[in-house]
């Protein structure tokens, strides 16, 4: 009798393991908090990825928007430099009422803002029209090595200034400066 209880016994330990291990296979799974958790870093990561390419999307503009400032800046520079450069003292007055169209000298230009940017005939550049140009010349002293500097009425600083209406940060776009010399 002794081998049929040690058998019994060996029996029910079987049984009652492979019971516990069938019990273990249905109860695998998440419980309530793990999914909790769970949630809570994918939606963590997920903001994180969103708002990453949120800040690449708006910066890829910036590119684009420095790049036809420094274009219109460029531009507005070489405008200004093939006009005829007098000392500022001998400025001529500007022909005739009308805007740049009339401008004969690099004087005519000081100073100069414009809220949109116009062709050198004065017509409205409609894919720029969110664009605003500043044109500043000043005389400058100290131009050129010692010994033989430039007069400051026969040097001339010219500094364009482009912005954009989108630009989200603060100062222009794009800011150019030449000088130019008393032929």
């Amino acid at each position: 009798m002794s081998i049929d209880h040690n058998y019994a016994a060996h029996n029910y330990a079987a049984h009652n393991y492979a019971a516990h291990r069938n019990i273990r296979a249905v109860e695998s799974g998440f419980t309530l908090i793990e999914l909790v958790v769970a949630i809570v870093v994918l939606n963590i990561a997920v903001l994180g990825v969103y708002s990453a390419s949120s800040e690449i999307s708006r910066r890829s503009a910036d590119p684009l928007l420095r790049t036809q400032a420094l274009a219109i800046a460029q531009s507005t520079i070489a405008e200004i430099q093939a006009k005829k450069f007098s000392p500022l003292a001998d400025c001529p007055p500007v022909r005739k009422p009308g805007g740049r169209t009339h401008f004969s000298h690099i004087c005519h230009y000081i100073p100069w803002t414009d809220t949109v940017v116009r062709d050198q005939f004065g017509s409205t550049l409609k894919q720029f029209n969110q664009y605003s140009l500043e044109v500043s010349i000043t005389p400058t002293d100290n131009l050129g090595p010692p010994g033989s500097q430039v007069p400051s009425d026969a040097a001339l600083r010219i500094t364009v200034s482009v912005d954009h209406g989108a630009n989200p940060t603060t100062g222009a776009l794009a800011r150019l400066s030449v000088y130019r010399v008393l032929d």
